[in-house]
């Protein structure tokens, strides 16, 4: 499918798409950053250095996260929209499986 042909709400769907694809790797390397930090204070005890900088990262986990889950309700809003406008092309999609 060209983009000529793509409704608004695909588009939307594929900027949304991208957006959480950014998201999920933000995670990730948060989650990352948190695994290395808590290495660091096994590996040392010192609580005191590693405890702080863990819960910063932590919270901008947690707030992208968030920010994902926003972008995978738009997501599925949007999906429901073409689901009703092309019901009969979904309807078809859905017999094959």
């Amino acid at each position: 499918m060209s983009n000529s042909n793509l409704t608004s709400e695909e588009v939307e769907m594929e900027k949304i798409w991208r957006k959480m694809e950014e998201k999920k790797e933000e995670i990730e390397k948060y989650s990352q950053e948190i695994m290395a930090i808590n290495n660091k204070l096994t590996a040392t005890q010192d609580y005191n250095t590693y405890e702080e900088e863990c819960q910063k990262y932590t919270k901008k986990r947690e707030k992208a996260e968030k920010e994902l889950s926003k972008l995978e309700s738009k997501f599925y809003k949007l999906m429901e929209v073409l689901k009703k406008e092309h019901k009969e092309y979904f309807d078809e999609i859905l017999k094959k499986d």
